[in-house]
């Protein structure tokens, strides 16, 4: 299967500036979802600071690497349309070229943004790229099965490991010392048996608004449509069509925890 540094190399770019960008740039948000855990989504929570990062910025600055440009217009393109084919494939619904292209150049808004924010004056520039998407083909379908895999999962399973991996758990465990010994797929029940469900909820909120927005389908509608910060910010401030969602989540699980 092909890779992002595949894919840049044989786009006519040296391996040795690829590999370093790659690497700081931690592989892209393509990497981070393939490696996530659920929810899947959740990964996406930073975007796009990958691309912003003070350190990454600092490093361009110093070295001034040649083809830099076209180096991070590749990767945020590719991480771009794989986000939107992904969610054309999960909805049937068709991909929108005009709202691709502003996220891309929302990314490099924000590149600059922070660049000019600290003193920089160099920062990688949005360059046009002529890609052959159909190489994404093996990276899209990835993305796709590992998404239907995780809204096919039974939704408490996946609420039992995000519990019993929260701070909130260790927290709870260093205040209850009788939680020390709940296992994994019992952290719910025991939160119920606490009264501590609704904090827990309230504690990892994010994180449920994007499992349910992955779900339902909603990231995917709402990307497609409204671009990637929009919708992130959506999921972040949710409005109602989740808000609803997230309330019959913890209404459903509170009625099936309340049951020896």
């Amino acid at each position: 299967m092909l890779d992002f540094i595949t894919l840049a190399v044989n786009s006519g770019i040296d391996r040795d500036l690829v590999i370093q960008a790659y690497k700081r740039i931690n592989g892209g948000y393509y990497v981070s979802i393939s490696y996530a855990k659920s929810p899947i989504l959740y990964e996406l929570d930073s975007w796009p600071r990958k691309y912003v990062r003070k350190p990454f910025l600092a490093w361009l600055q110093r070295s001034q690497p040649e083809m830099i440009d076209k180096v991070i217009s590749l990767f945020v393109t590719l991480d771009v349309h794989i986000l939107h084919a992904v969610s054309s494939s999960l909805t049937g619904l068709p991909l929108n070229s005009r709202v691709i292209s502003q996220d891309i150049d929302n990314v490099f808004s924000e590149i600059k943004k922070e660049a000019t924010s600290l003193g920089l004056t160099i920062y990688p520039e949005k360059e046009e790229l002529g890609v052959n998407y159909s190489l994404l083909k093996d990276m899209i379908i990835d993305l796709v099965d590992k998404r239907k895999a995780e809204i096919s999962l039974d939704i408490k399973d996946i609420l039992e490991d995000i519990a019993y991996d929260s701070e909130f758990m260790e927290k709870l465990k260093s205040s209850k010392s009788w939680i020390k010994t709940v296992s994994r797929g019992k952290a719910l029940k025991a939160m119920i048996l606490e009264n501590k469900f609704d904090e827990f909820v309230e504690s990892e909120k994010i994180k449920l608004l994007y499992l349910l927005a992955s779900r339902s389908l909603y990231f995917d509608r709402s990307l497609l449509s409204n671009g990637i910060s929009n919708t992130l910010n959506s999921i972040r401030n949710p409005d109602p069509e989740l808000a609803s969602q997230l309330n019959e989540l913890v209404d459903q699980m509170k009625k099936k925890l309340s049951y020896f």
